[in-house]
């Protein structure tokens, strides 16, 4: 019986002993592999092409022969497994299905409200002010959001995490190492993971160097491509509203540059259908048109009195408020003033920053050209203007006139027998009209040495005068 009991126990020992065998085998063989694997991504820097062969870019699908401003014949270009970061840009990360992972950020001065710790708790990565950007608050030891960041074990999920924290610091090391040599971050495998790509409309405003008479001076040229960033940091955005009815019926043309941010990636990615370019379009012509319809065209085509509330001030105004929450206007409209629009009387009130794009600091929209549409609604504007114009020449030719007047006046005092000043200027008009053919005798009278001092001065005066 014992030795039965010995002869198994010596079997199951050569099972371990031969299992123990294979799986040391098996880990140096897949520890190998590890670092194989990973010295390889350590030199992908280093291989020609292959970085840039690997990161994503959204119109490598446009034809060599097709022009920007033509219609979107391609489609997006997705493939990737890096992207470029440049200051001031959000990327989002997307699954395959097109559902949001993460927003990727590189700005100074600047971070996800829901990386602050005061919000770690209370924001989500799944909540859209999560993705909300804020300046960073240094002093208060807030630091700016990095496209890698640090991987970090949290209370709910330590448990989990720290079974594979070793690996996580080492891909964590990779991924920066690569970030900056290039300035490429790794997106993840795809098409798993993946840059949103969405399809960009944006107008160029460019300077005529001899614009014809009658003509808009400005020539506007639509770009059509794709983008796979939101600015966060200022962008411009020009619109070209064609036709305007003023109060007073007279149609206009309004060119104007807008200046904005993107306050919130998430809403401008995922609350527009992705064509946020058309929301903010619709906005920026919804403010103009409103404007038109409640003041005079004297007051849309000038700037109308003094300071910025007035004419194209004051509709520069008007445009800035769609990319401004409600709540900044609550302290700063005029209670007391009844003809003053409140916030909210105007649909376009808050309307593009309720899909995240804010208007920029210290940077109201800028009119940059208002025409007449008709020939004729010039004609009847400018006739006024014309009008003041004449008045004010003719003042000014008849001072000189008579300036001119009172230097004869000055000359016969000193001369009296210079009297027949008046005779000798008539003649000079006559003889100019009659021409270089022209035969006049003229006689000034006498002929004595008096009158011929006189003749002297009258000629002198006259040849100064022509």
């Amino acid at each position: 019986m014992f030795g039965e009991i010995a002869l198994a126990l010596r079997a199951i020992y050569n099972v371990l002993f031969d299992y123990s065998s294979v799986l040391g085998n098996v880990s140096f063989v897949a520890l190998s592999i590890y670092a194989v694997f990973f010295g390889y991504l350590f030199a992908l820097p280093f291989i020609p092409g292959a970085m840039d062969f690997l990161t994503n870019n959204p119109n490598g699908y446009r034809p060599d022969n097709q022009d920007e401003a033509n219609k979107l014949e391609y489609t997006a270009a997705t493939f990737g497994f890096f992207t470029d970061m440049q200051q001031g840009r959000v990327k989002i990360v997307v699954s395959m299905g097109g559902q949001f992972v993460k927003a990727l950020m590189d700005y100074s001065g600047h971070l996800f409200a829901g990386e602050k710790p005061e919000s770690r708790n209370d924001l989500s990565p799944r909540n859209p002010g999560y993705w909300k950007v804020v300046e960073t608050r240094k002093a208060l030891g807030e630091r700016d959001s990095h496209p890698i960041p640090f991987p970090r074990l949290t209370r709910s999920t330590w448990w989990y995490r720290s079974i594979y924290y070793p690996h996580s610091l080492l891909w964590w090391l990779w991924k920066r190492y690569v970030y900056f040599l290039t300035g490429k971050v790794f997106v993840g495998i795809y098409p798993f993971r993946k840059i949103r790509t969405d399809g960009m409309r944006r107008t160029l405003v460019i300077r005529l160097q001899n614009p014809k008479p009658g003509e808009l001076g400005i020539q506007l040229v639509q770009k059509n491509d794709y983008t796979d960033h939101y600015r966060v940091g200022r962008f411009q955005f020009a619109v070209f509203v064609p036709n305007v009815n003023c109060q007073d019926t007279i149609p206009v043309s309004v060119v104007v540059n807008f200046i904005g941010r993107v306050d919130n990636p998430w809403l401008t990615a995922f609350e527009t259908d992705g064509d946020w370019p058309t929301r903010l379009f619709g906005s920026i012509s919804d403010a103009v048109t409103a404007f038109g319809r409640t003041h005079p065209v004297s007051e849309v085509l000038t700037t109308k009195g003094e300071g910025a509330d007035k004419g194209a001030g004051k509709l520069s105004q008007l445009i800035a408020r769609i990319g401004k929450p409600k709540e900044e206007y609550e302290t700063h409209e005029a209670q007391d003033d009844k003809d003053k629009p409140k916030f909210g009387d105007y649909t376009f009130d808050g309307s593009a920053s309720a899909f995240g794009i804010h208007t920029a600091p210290d940077a109201f929209p800028q009119i940059i050209d208002v025409s007449l549409l008709s020939g004729k609604d010039l004609e009847k504007l400018a006739a006024p203007a014309f009008a003041l114009a004449q008045e004010k020449a003719d003042e000014h030719l008849a001072t000189g006139q008579a300036a001119y007047t009172r230097e004869i006046g000055k000359a016969l005092k000193e001369h009296p027998q210079a009297e027949s000043i008046s005779l000798a200027e008539a003649y000079k008009g006559v003889a100019a009209a009659a021409g270089d053919k022209a035969i006049l005798h003229i006689n000034l009278g006498g002929g004595s040495s008096s009158n011929d001092s006189a003749l002297e001065a009258i000629l002198k005066i006259l040849k100064d005068k022509s």
